[in-house]
């Protein structure tokens, strides 16, 4: 439970040690306006000049697929950005890595 009774402000994360790529799906905010958007992953670009997707509801979405070298284990930053360069979405993602499944 994140502070002020709303959602954990970290999400977790656990990839196996070969995973190449990781999926993201980033739910906008409601007041986000048209256009492209760019996902950074500590600091590091993971996507440009992605238009978002239109959710059930009147949401937006963007998906991105990261190289999972961009996480490093334990604390990381995902920025979503907007044209103007204006941070729209940010939030912290915690990895723990492990080995593949047999």
């Amino acid at each position: 439970m994140g502070g002020r009774g709303g959602p954990d402000p970290v999400r977790k994360l656990r990839i196996e040690n070969d995973e190449k790529r990781v999926a993201l799906k980033i739910f906008l905010p409601g007041d986000t306006p048209e256009g492209t958007f760019s996902v950074r992953v500590n600091d590091i670009a993971a996507g440009s000049n992605i238009r978002p997707n239109r959710e059930a509801g009147g949401t937006s979405s963007v998906t991105v697929a990261a190289a999972a070298a961009s996480f490093r284990n334990g604390m990381n930053r995902v920025d979503v950005v907007d044209a103007n360069a204006k941070t729209v979405a940010s939030f912290a993602v915690l990895l723990e890595r492990g080995a593949p499944l047999k």
